[in-house]
Order: C-alpha cells, then sequence, then structure tokens
C-alpha cells in the first residue's frame, strides 16, 4: 500500500472506531477486512473520469462474486483543499454526474430506482446496479 493509501486506512479505521460511530455495515466492513480503497486527485475536476468508472465498474463485479453484504469500494481523494459542505456537494455531484453519459444511461440505471436525484426513489446506479454512496468533507 503506498503512504498515502496507508494514511486513509489509518484514518478510516480511526473514524469507524469510533465509540458512537453509526454504519454498521462499514464497521462490518472494516472489521472482516472486506474492503478496498482507491485513490485519486482533483476531486470534482472529473480527471480521472475513466478510471474511476472503470473501477466502480470492477467493484460492482466483484462485489456480486464475493456474495459479502459488507464488501465496499472508498474512493479517496487526495486534496489539500478546505471545502465547505455546499462546495463539497456541488464536487461530489460533478464527479458522480461524469461517471454516467447518455451513451452509458440505458446500461447503468438500476430499473427499481428513480434517475432524479430529488425523488425520495432515487439511487445512484451504475451497470444496473445501485451503489450506496457513504461520503464526509472532514
Amino acid at each position: 500500500m503506498n503512504d498515502f493509501k496507508s494514511q486513509v486506512d489509518a484514518q478510516i479505521k480511526l473514524l469507524l472506531n469510533q465509540k458512537s460511530y453509526p454504519c454498521v455495515a462499514a464497521i462490518q466492513s472494516l472489521h472482516r477486512k472486506d474492503y478496498c480503497i482507491k485513490t485519486y486527485s482533483n476531486f470534482g475536476k472529473v480527471h480521472h473520469r475513466s478510471d474511476l468508472r472503470n473501477e466502480l465498474l470492477q467493484f460492482l463485479k466483484k462485489y456480486q462474486e464475493t456474495n459479502s453484504q459488507y464488501f465496499s469500494l472508498w474512493a479517496v481523494f487526495e486534496d489539500d483543499e478546505t471545502l465547505t459542505e455546499d462546495e463539497f456537494e456541488k464536487l461530489l455531484w460533478n464527479e458522480l454526474s461524469s461517471l454516467t453519459s447518455d451513451e452509458t444511461a440505458d446500461a447503468d440505471q438500476d430499473p427499481r430506482f428513480d434517475t432524479d436525484p430529488v425523488s425520495k426513489d432515487f439511487c445512484f446506479s451504475l451497470g444496473w446496479q445501485s451503489c450506496f454512496c457513504c461520503w464526509t468533507s472532514s
């Protein structure tokens, strides 16, 4: 693991091992060592669109093969910029929106969910699979 990935791994362990951390699935993923970390730079600027999309699609395939309900991919952006919550959300949607295009939309959207982000039935999808995204700006 490179130095940055090692630092991220250590920070994730500190975060998830807090006494009151609420996401049981993330905690299980950590304790079962059932996760992978991918690192990128230039958050929100979609410089790694193709790599990120391909790695997410590979992850979804591996997720199905493992039959592990806790298998997780943590995509981490190595940027020093401090962002407000609104700035973070805007950049996150830039990244997510770039992963699908008009050409791939039919092959991406899980038909069980809505494509409209304001809908209560919305779920971001890739490769016809819904994706659960957790994020933090801290």
